[in-house]
């Protein structure tokens, strides 16, 4: 490797260690995260307020995608992943079927596949 493609590859790195390290700095406090989170509980667990717990629900989730049935994909608010949901919400919800909608059963259970989680 020649002297220039070294210090290009050196460059780049130090680069991708900046990202690292800013991203990083950025992340809340743990105890901003877990306030945050007890919350978040305390708003859904609240007597029956559907516009409230609608604003709950836009705050934390962009975009979820849906074939069929069937949720394939989910996208949280940046406040989302700022605040660790992407750890802390889980994989599998049981979903309660609105009265009249689909079939006799009132619960099933689906796997949301959050993007940012590994």
């Amino acid at each position: 490797m020649g002297d220039g493609a070294y210090l290009a590859r050196l460059k780049a790195l130090r680069q991708q260690r900046d990202v690292i390290v800013e991203r990083t700095a950025a992340e809340p406090p743990a105890e901003r995260a877990v306030d945050w989170l007890r919350a978040l509980g305390e708003s859904l667990r609240a007597p029956e307020k559907s516009k409230e717990k609608a604003d709950v629900i836009h705050a934390i989730y962009d975009r979820i995608t849906v074939a069929g049935p069937e949720i394939v994909g989910v996208r949280l608010t940046q406040a989302a992943y700022a605040h660790g949901l992407v750890l802390a919400l889980p994989e599998k919800v049981e979903l309660a079927r609105p009265t009249g909608v689909g079939r006799a059963i009132s619960t099933y259970t689906c796997t949301t596949p959050l993007e940012g989680r590994d």
